[in-house]
């Protein structure tokens, strides 16, 4: 029988997920998704954010899905505003 992830470690695999799904930066990601740049390396050090910060981290990942069209990451079918300046 399959243990269940914890919710901190969904946090955590959900926000890695995107990261490299997105092609976003660590510091940007955190920088645009909680005002915090050291979000993502504190999270890799095993730190949990607040509820209120991990929902506001988990809106933003929403509101930014990527899609890829050929090849060109579009975000909301906005061009170049991946983050990381493609």
């Amino acid at each position: 029988m399959p243990i269940m992830k914890t919710l901190t470690e969904q946090f955590h695999a959900e926000v890695e997920s995107f990261l490299e799904r997105s092609g976003f930066k660590a510091t940007e990601f955190g920088r645009q998704a909680a005002g915090d740049p050291s979000l993502v390396l504190n999270l890799r050090r095993g730190r949990s954010p607040t509820l209120a910060t991990a929902d506001r981290i988990l809106a933003f990942v929403r509101e930014h899905e990527f899609l890829v069209v050929g090849g060109e990451h579009v975000a909301n079918g906005d061009e170049g505003s991946c983050g990381d300046g493609r």
